[in-house]
């Protein structure tokens, strides 16, 4: 009888000791998920920052694709601070710091030309050229059709590419907008003065209520 109890007696012990092994397993486990997603904030946050970051230093550059090679002749920054202006009808001239070519492979005679990376001395040039582009419309060098963006990256592109549909509609019922830096939607409101929205869902919900007859049916 006492065998039989000192053996149930030490199984009960192993069992125990096991149970304590799986808690503290578990204990691991967690702290380990813990520490895991903390390091995955840590790192987003990081990631956003290092975004920002890049974006503030590029916020007076623009890209221009469309140009066939060698338009720019011997000095690209003339060439742009002559044709932008002109072109697009500016009230005055633009600065241009630097601009050159994007960093990739020249293209064969039948590739598609690199694009130009410019950098504008003033902020307000970089807004007036995107503004007059977007009013003007297509534009065109000879037979080639040239477009111009912001330099972005892509993180801020795909932000700022959510607000595509909702542009198209404001765009299609004449309401005035414009894309602010970094991702802000900037509407003319009929009431007079402007508003803005840093995300589509809040300026698609805001917009339904001010111009209902242009969202109803969307």
């Amino acid at each position: 009888m006492s065998e039989a109890i000192h053996s149930t007696s030490t199984k009960v012990t192993a069992l125990e000791a096991k149970c304590y092994d799986y808690e503290a397993a578990a204990v691991d486990l967690r702290h380990g998920l813990t520490a895991g997603t903390e390091i995955s904030k840590r790192s987003g946050g990081a990631e956003r920052k290092l975004d920002d970051y890049e974006n503030r230093q590029h916020r007076k550059n623009l890209r221009i694709a469309g140009f066939p090679h060698g338009a720019e002749g011997a000095n690209a920054v003339d060439f742009l601070e002559r044709w932008l202006p002109e072109i697009l009808g500016l009230p005055g001239p633009i600065e241009i710091e630097r601009a050159h070519h994007t960093l990739q492979r020249r293209p064969s005679e039948q590739g598609a030309p690199r694009a130009f990376v410019l950098k504008l001395l003033r902020y307000r040039d970089m807004t007036q050229i995107l503004d007059a582009a977007r009013k003007k419309g297509e534009l065109r060098y000879g037979n080639s059709k040239i477009m111009i963006f912001p330099d972005l990256s892509p993180r801020l592109h795909q932000r700022r590419m959510t607000f595509t549909p909702l542009k198209k509609q404001l765009r299609q019922a004449g309401v005035k907008y414009g894309m602010m830096y970094t991702a802000t939607l900037r509407v003319d409101m009929r009431s007079g003065g402007t508003k803005s929205f840093d995300s589509a869902e809040a300026a698609s919900s805001f917009l339904l209520r001010e111009y209902s007859e242009i969202f109803s049916s969307s």
